[in-house]
């Protein structure tokens, strides 16, 4: 999560600390209330808040993950713990595709536009960009 947090971006979006993106991505998720309990069919057992908890963690760790295959070279991330051990990448991505993990799509939106806000400022139905992602990540066809 960290290492999510403390990308580098843009000049203006360099100037806010990793403390104050998580923050950032923790209201964020408190906003989404409404459409995260319904991609789960409202049937949560967990409090919100310990929810929140988890998809910012996991968010950030996905996202982190995506970028890292998305630019993987064979010595970029050598040391990596996960991408440098394809048992352990592997058994992440069977497990990140297993139905019952999946976060929902607008967690991953939500949190990238907060750590990277689009320098446009379009609206986030416009913005693309985690998206992009992923598809470069699992080199899905354009």
């Amino acid at each position: 999560m960290r290492e999510f947090l403390e990308r580098e971006g843009t000049l203006e979006q360099n100037q806010r600390s990793s403390w104050q993106r998580l923050e950032d991505c923790g209201t964020s998720m408190k906003k989404l209330q409404t459409a995260i309990m319904a991609s789960y069919g409202g049937n949560i057992e967990s409090e919100p808040d310990e929810l929140f908890k988890i998809l910012l963690v996991d968010g950030c760790f996905l996202l982190e993950l995506l970028m890292r295959l998305r630019y993987n070279s064979s010595s970029s991330y050598s040391n990596d713990p996960v991408l440098g051990n394809e048992e352990k990448l592997v058994s992440i991505l069977n497990d990140i595709t297993m139905l019952e993990n999946q976060i929902p799509f607008i967690v991953l939106k939500k949190l990238y536009r907060k750590v990277f806000p689009h320098p446009d400022g379009s609206d986030i139905e416009n913005d693309h960009r985690a998206a992009k992602i992923v598809q470069e990540a699992f080199h899905y066809p354009v």
